[in-house]
Formats: structure tokens, C-alpha cells, sequence
């Protein structure tokens, strides 16, 4: 904490003083605490950096940087003028507690050239949701490469604008690519949430997370006693993810709503079942992965309703203790799902023969 700005770091580190150390940050400032957006992004601003430098870490070990805006199509614009340049994912979802601009980092350090990198957005303005999807996909599998595309990029990040009426194109325009792919049997782990880019154009907008060289061994976890086949009701994705590094684990646990193995939503218009059983159903991803709540480094919440976060808050806070954690008003996929979460956990393991991070 530092003044009115307000921020939570979590890190993986291994007992090999030689292998990578990972970071992670969620910033922001108190609502009300700045009287415009330049001084309150200022303010953050000026904050992680003096936070990144207290652990010795800068922009190149910055692996994900992402802003979520109260009003991204006006201050977008500005925001990366103050970036000057530097690589970001701007995102149209207003934090939840009522403050303009919300921060989440992930870093990496020590070693040589990392093996990870993110895909940030490109501007895709023209067409409609279905078009735009699959624009971003061609983009996305160009810039991967379309031979090995599923093992190469480890997890994708979707923003709708108008999720109720735009989600059904963007899920045509994601199976119209898988199919050119022949990719029908194991997907991404993915979010596909409401929000959107700086330019109100743009309905559909994807960032990614991609492998640079080799990739790891990737193991889709499904906790079908808690959770369906996305397949049953027409999406294409994976519940989460367990990618296998050299000395470690990551679980990748996409976007997680209160559902059961029928397909169900469950709990309609109750957000503090809907919240537990967010992270009943995320347990049970991890513990098929050989992970536990305890491993989890960092996560993102959507709420549809930010009246909710109290709530909300209070569930994830004893679930996730000490972990940084982004509240953000973003509605899900269904109208009667009111939360969901995304998160990431880490933890030690040995695999001889896989890549390094």
C-alpha cells in the first residue's frame, strides 16, 4: 500500500536460486481518492513502478500487462500516450470498487530469454462479432504458427462489448477457425467475458498467451463430477489447463461460473452460493491437476453486478487469502451467471525432459 493506491503482490518462487521467479501484481487506486483519470493512473502509475523496482524487476521481465478502464474509449487514448509505447492490454471492464483504472502484472525474472510471451490484441474494427473472432484467430494462428497452434498457445483471453447479444457470434467465429484447424478434440483454456477494447468499433478483442520455442506438455483437466463438457452446449474450450515446465506446474484455470456437470447453471440470483460454488467447481479443476487453493498466485473475478462485490469479495478473500486478486464488473456469457473467476496456480515440480520457462 502506498498513500490512496492500493495493490497486492503474490510470487512463485523455487527452491533452486537459478531457476525463474514469477510475480504477480493487482493495483488500484481508492475510489474517489483522484480527481480525474490522468492524476489517479499517475498515482498508480508511479506506484508499481516503485514497487517493481523494490524487488528489482522492470519492464523486461513484464511478461503480462493488463489495465481494465472505468471508460476505456476515452481514456484508452491517453493511457497509452502516458505508456509511450510500452506493450499493454487495455481492457473496457470498470473495477468493480468504483475506481477508473485497475492494473494486473505478471512478471518473470532471472535466467536467460524466457520461453513465454503474450499476443496482445490487434485493432479489428470492421464486421461483426463473428467476423471479428475469427479475424483475431487468423491473426492469432499466423502469429503462432497454424502447425503445432494448439500446443504453442497455452491460454486465451476474450472481451465481448454487449456479451448478451455478441457471445453467440463470437463462439461461431472461434468453431469456424478450430475447424480450418482440424481442432476438435482438445482446445485452449480460455475467458470469454464481456468488456472490450478502446475503440468502440471493436465488439471482439483476444489476447494470448503463446510459447516462444518448445513448448510444454499440456494436460486438459475437466472435473466432470462438478463440471460439463463445454461441448454440450456449443463452446469450444477447455475448463483448465495443466502446462508441464521444467520445474514446475502451471494450472491455467479459465473462466469458472457457478455450473454443474449437466450444464446448469446453479444457484440463479443467490451471488454468495454462485460465489462458493465458483470456488468448489476451481478446487476440484486444481485438484485434478495435483494442486490445491493454496497454489493458486493470482486470480481475476467478473462480476455483472458491482453491488455485489461485498459479497463476493468476502467469498474469494477466504478462499484465496493473501493472493492478488482483480474485481472487475464484466457480465458472463449467461444473464444468470452473476460471478466468475479466472486464476492461475503454480507449483514445484520435476520434469527432466520438458522445456524451461
Amino acid at each position: 500500500m502506498s498513500g490512496k493506491v492500493n495493490s497486492v503482490w503474490g510470487a512463485f518462487v523455487p527452491r533452486d536460486a537459478a531457476c525463474r521467479r514469477e510475480y504477480f501484481c493487482a493495483a488500484e487506486a481508492e475510489p474517489g481518492a483522484f480527481p480525474d483519470f490522468r492524476t489517479e493512473f499517475g498515482a498508480l502509475w508511479e506506484h508499481y513502478l516503485a514497487e517493481c523496482a523494490a524487488r528489482g524487476l522492470g519492464q523486461k521481465e513484464e511478461m503480462l500487462l493488463r489495465f481494465h478502464l472505468s471508460d476505456a474509449a476515452n481514456q484508452g487514448p491517453l493511457l497509452r500516450q502516458l505508456l509511450a509505447g510500452r506493450p499493454a492490454s487495455v481492457v473496457d471492464q470498470p473495477p468493480a470498487a468504483g475506481s477508473r483504472v485497475a492494473l494486473e502484472s505478471w512478471l518473470v525474472a532471472g535466467g536467460g530469454e524466457r520461453n513465454t510471451r503474450v499476443f496482445y490484441s490487434p485493432r479489428v474494427a470492421e464486421g461483426d462479432s463473428c467476423g471479428q473472432m475469427y479475424e483475431l484467430f487468423s491473426r492469432l494462428i499466423d502469429e503462432a504458427g497454424s502447425a503445432g497452434f494448439s500446443d504453442r498457445v497455452l491460454r486465451t483471453w476474450i472481451y465481448c462489448r454487449d456479451v448478451d447479444n455478441n457471445y453467440p457470434g463470437v463462439v461461431r467465429g472461434r468453431n469456424r477457425a478450430f475447424d480450418e484447424l482440424g481442432l476438435t478434440e482438445r482446445y485452449l483454456a480460455s475467458t470469454g467475458i464481456g468488456g472490450g477494447a478502446d475503440d468502440p468499433r471493436q465488439l471482439v478483442a483476444m489476447d494470448a498467451l503463446l510459447c516462444s520455442g518448445a513448448p510444454p506438455e499440456q494436460t486438459p483437466l475437466r472435473a466432470l463430477d462438478y463440471l460439463s463438457p463445454t461441448v454440450l452446449y456449443g463452446v469450444r474450450f477447455e475448463r483448465a489447463m495443466r502446462a508441464d515446465w521444467r520445474d514446475r506446474d502451471w494450472l491455467i484455470v479459465s473462466g469458472t461460473a457457478s455450473i454443474d456437470r449437466h450444464g446448469k447453471v446453479l444457484h440463479t440470483g443467490d451471488i454468495r452460493r454462485q460465489s462458493r460454488r465458483v470456488v468448489e467447481n476451481i478446487s476440484a479443476l486444481l485438484a485434478e491437476g495435483g494442486a490445491e487453493l493454496g497454489d493458486v498466485r493470482t486470480a481475476t473475478v467478473y462480476l455483472r453486478d458491482p453491488a455485489d462485490l461485498p459479497a463476493v469479495r468476502e467469498v474469494f478473500s477466504a478462499a484465496l487469502p493473501g493472493s492478488p486478486v482483480v474485481y472487475l464488473r464484466a457480465p458472463v456469457c449467461r444473464p444468470a451467471w452473476l460471478v466468475e473467476c479466472e486464476c492461475l496456480a503454480v507449483r514445484e515440480a520435476s520434469h527432466p525432459l520438458a522445456p524451461e520457462l
